[in-house]
C-alpha cells in the first residue's frame, strides 16, 4: 500500500499549521483548531518526555545490571517512602551445540540417548496457487504444476536443524568422568537482563457499596 502524502495548511492562528492529506482542502473552524491545539500540545509534550525518559533508562540500565553482577544475590532495590520497587531479572539462555563435535564426543550409543534432532521446514507458498489441501500432496510436484521453474523450487524451502539435548544428563556424565567433550562442542550464551519497576504500595481500588447493601 502506497504511503499517504501530506501537505501543510495555514490557519488563522499565528504559528499553528495543519497537516492534511494532499488531496484535501478542509475548511476547519478556528474554534475547532484551538480545541485541537489544547489537546495536541500536552500529548506531544508527553511523547517527548517519554522519549527522553526512555533514553535515560537505556543509559542507566547497564549500570543497574553491573550492581547485580558484582554483588552475588543482589537483584534489586526499593524505596518505601518514595513508593518504588526495582527488580533485576536474569534470563539465562540454553547453550548452543556443535552437532558434529557433539556426536563425535558422545559416540553412536550415547548420542541418540541424549540428543534428539528436529528439522524445521519453512515453505513459501505462492499466494492463490496453493491451498492447505494441496500440502498433503507432493510439494515438489505441486510447485512444478504451478509453473515454478525447477531451479527456483529449492529457494522456496528453508530447512533448519535444532538439537534438543538432555543437558542435565550430559552434565552428569561429564562430572562423573564418563565422557569428555571436544573443544568447541558447547558455546555458552550470555544471560540477558530485564528490569521491572513497580509500586511498593498498590493503590486501593474503590469499592462502591450498593444502596441495598447499606440498608441491609
Amino acid at each position: 500500500m502506497a504511503e499517504k502524502e501530506y501537505k501543510i495548511a495555514q490557519t488563522p492562528i499565528a504559528g499553528i499549521e495543519l497537516r492534511v492529506l494532499k488531496e484535501f482542502n478542509p475548511k476547519i473552524p478556528t474554534a475547532v483548531i484551538r480545541s485541537f491545539v489544547r489537546k495536541a500540545k500536552p500529548y506531544a509534550g508527553a511523547d517527548f518526555k517519554i522519549a527522553k525518559e526512555k533514553e535515560l533508562q537505556e543509559r542507566l540500565k547497564p549500570e543497574m545490571i553491573e550492581y547485580a553482577q558484582a554483588m552475588p544475590g543482589l537483584r534489586g532495590i526499593r524505596s518505601v517512602p518514595e513508593n518504588w520497587d526495582l527488580l533485576l531479572i536474569e534470563k539465562t539462555k540454553e547453550p548452543t551445540y556443535n552437532r558434529i563435535l557433539l556426536r563425535e564426543s558422545l559416540g553412536e550409543t550415547l548420542y541418540p540417548e541424549l540428543v534428539s534432532e528436529e528439522l524445521i521446514v519453512t515453505v513459501i507458498a505462492p499466494q492463490g496457487k496453493v491451498t492447505a489441501e494441496d500440502f498433503r500432496q507432493n510439494l515438489h510436484h505441486l510447485f512444478e504444476k504451478a509453473g515454478i521453474p525447477t531451479k527456483d523450487i529449492q529457494k522456496l524451502f528453508k530447512i533448519e536443524s535444532r538439537l534438543n539435548v538432555d543437558s542435565e544428563k550430559l552434565n552428569q556424565l561429564i562430572t562423573e568422568g564418563r565422557i569428555a567433550l571436544q573443544p568447541g562442542t558447547i558455546t555458552e550464551q550470555a544471560p540477558t537482563w530485564a528490569i521491572k519497576v513497580d509500586l511498593v504500595r498498590k493503590p486501593q481500588k474503590e469499592t462502591r457499596v450498593k444502596d441495598a447493601d447499606k440498608t441491609a
